[in-house]
């Protein structure tokens, strides 16, 4: 039997896939929530989308890394972070929020337009910094964006402790979970928090006076 082979000098021709933003910007576009999503498109199990286009590859962590690819969460737009993803691809909070406020960003209004490229006069995003870090830097020194662009308050301070304190206590709250409950304005009834009283407390007011969340709260 004869076997088919290639012509000598002539090279196999590569597949050409399109960039990464491009490739992005349509996995963004499908509304999944997870990678297994994604695979499972890939295999032609959800005949109710559009066809899987040929330029883009099935494993994008592969033919993305180096080219802009920082996991899964950020390429499918969901902000979700794998804990090993945040040492692999991002920066440390400190050096992240420093290399975010250099931007010039005012609210966090302007950084979802300079994130989705609204803002090309404020430059590019900078290596490491991510899209969503209030996702990334859930658990490692993350306030709200006013902290994170350098701009709390418009005054670059929160209210002392002690008056934050007396306002925190005539809420009526009981404990910590109550507390972030209505920073995320789930009780509606109690009203919203002032901009000038974080929500994590206890960061911003160690060593000045914080003793606790049962303190914060006058809990007897």
């Amino acid at each position: 039997l004869k076997t088919k082979t290639q012509s000598p000098g002539v090279p196999r021709k590569s597949r050409v896939f399109r960039s990464f933003e491009d490739a992005r910007t349509f996995a963004r576009s499908l509304g999944f929530k997870s990678s297994l999503q994604w695979q499972s498109y890939w295999r032609g199990e959800m005949a109710n989308l559009p066809a899987r286009p040929s330029d883009i590859p099935g494993s994008p962590p592969g033919y993305y890394r180096g080219k802009g690819w920082q996991g899964w969460g950020d390429f499918l737009g969901t902000g979700n972070v794998a804990p090993s993803d945040k040492k692999k691809f991002y920066l440390p909070f400190e050096e992240a929020r420093d290399a975010a406020r250099k931007l010039g960003l005012k609210s966090s209004v302007e950084w979802y337009k300079f994130k989705k490229g609204l803002m090309p006069e404020n430059g590019l995003l900078p290596p490491g910094v991510p899209q969503n870090p209030k996702h990334v830097y859930k658990k490692q020194g993350w306030i709200d964006y006013q902290d994170w662009l350098g701009r709390p308050n418009k005054r670059n301070r929160w209210r002392p402790f002690e008056p934050a304190r007396a306002w925190a206590r005539t809420l009526g709250l009981r404990t910590a979970r109550e507390w972030f409950r209505f920073c995320d304005n789930k009780i509606p009834e109690k009203g919203l928090r002032p901009h000038d009283i974080p929500k994590d407390v206890y960061r911003v007011y160690e060593g000045k006076g914080w003793k606790g969340i049962e303190d914060w709260l006058g809990v007897v």
